[in-house]
């Protein structure tokens, strides 16, 4: 239940951040849907392949580390931006308002899914 709520919460905060900003553009609300769910995929790969490097950072002397550290920090800019050319109706014009997009959804996100524990 908790990922369906966390999914379509995702999808709520991206359509109305493309209907009060000009950080990016969705045409619907089926589009941010399927963005939602692309984006979640993507940055559990890339999460993956963090861990991975930051395991072997052990072995090359700490660069894979701080690899895998930016490569987590940065993991939902870059899957705003390379899930464009899956989800038809999505832009996002620079990696600059990936950054704030990501940054954005990332309070509200814990902004609201930390109120609904609260409340239980």
């Amino acid at each position: 239940m908790k990922l369906l709520l966390n999914w379509f919460l995702t999808a709520v905060i991206l359509f109305g951040l493309s209907e009060f900003t000009s950080f990016l553009v969705i045409d619907d609300f089926t589009t941010a849907l399927k963005l939602a769910i692309v984006i979640s995929l993507i940055e559990f790969l890339l999460r993956i392949a963090s861990g991975f490097m930051k395991f072997t950072g052990c072995l090359t002397l700490g660069i894979s580390y701080l690899a895998g550290i930016l490569l987590s920090i940065f993991s939902l800019p870059i899957a705003l931006m390379e899930s464009m050319p899956y989800v038809q109706g999505y832009s996002i014009p620079s990696y600059y308002e990936a950054i704030i997009v990501s940054v954005i959804l990332t309070f509200l996100s814990m902004l609201i899914l930390d109120r609904k524990k609260s409340s239980n």
